[in-house]
């Protein structure tokens, strides 16, 4: 019987140990392993100086702010959902 060492999880923010017998896993849940992914993906566009949530370019001259996250397109996008979002609140109430 083999006696395998405890492991932490790769993922960046992740205390918890590995469970299982496949010694090559490195996430302790698929959960991990995707947000690891997709921070290591966005970490990538960021450096390469494009939008982290679409990978489009970074058009800073029609942006909303003066040091924006996102592009123009991301922006717009999540600018409306918040406004659905509140409008959608605001009815609840009534």
């Amino acid at each position: 019987m083999t006696i395998l060492k405890k492991r932490k999880c790769a993922a960046y923010d992740c205390d918890n140990n590995i469970d299982g017998m496949m010694s090559y896993a490195l996430y302790c849940s698929q959960q991990c392993r995707w947000r690891e992914h997709k921070r290591k993906t966005y970490e990538k566009r960021i450096n390469k100086g494009k939008c982290p949530q679409c990978g489009g370019e970074m058009d800073l001259s029609e942006a909303r702010q003066t040091n924006p996250s996102y592009c123009k397109k991301c922006q717009e996008y999540y600018h409306k959902k918040y406004l659905n979002r509140k409008n959608d609140q605001a009815h609840k109430f009534l």
